[in-house]
């Protein structure tokens, strides 16, 4: 049994997944097919942490999110991210508040006075073939 057959309806909305900055190539077969049973499920929002990992979403309806490890140095990186679907980004916090107001308005055309950050429990999933 798969651990996406368990996850509890009521639960579905508030799931977001997140890809490891690295998956060796001998591991994507595993990784798109445990994402598809999970979207199958209503999991529809991920956080990616390469730029390789968009090819496992091609032709879903999700909510995208650029991480950590995808960095969004400047405004034509976030317009970039932006065509290839991303709807959120993660600044580094080692970022300045003049770089992330450039790359908010590459993104939207308006700048936000606040910030708002979205949390993530994160749990250790063994995923078996």
């Amino acid at each position: 049994m798969h651990h996406a057959d368990n996850i509890p309806f009521s639960a579905v909305s508030a799931i977001v997944g997140e890809l490891p900055p690295f998956i060796g190539q001998r591991d994507t077969e595993i990784f798109k097919r445990c994402i598809d049973k999970m979207a199958a499920a209503g999991v529809n929002k991920w956080v990616l942490n390469n730029v390789s990992q968009f090819g496992l979403f091609e032709g879903m309806e999700c909510e995208l999110t650029a991480g950590q490890f995808l960095y969004t140095w400047n405004a034509y990186t976030a317009a970039f991210l932006s065509e290839l679907g991303v709807k959120y980004f993660t600044s580094a916090w080692e970022d300045e508040f003049l770089n992330i107001r450039k790359n908010v308005r590459a993104r939207v055309g308006q700048v936000y006075a606040g910030i708002s950050f979205r949390l993530y429990a994160r749990s250790e999933v063994k995923i078996n073939n």
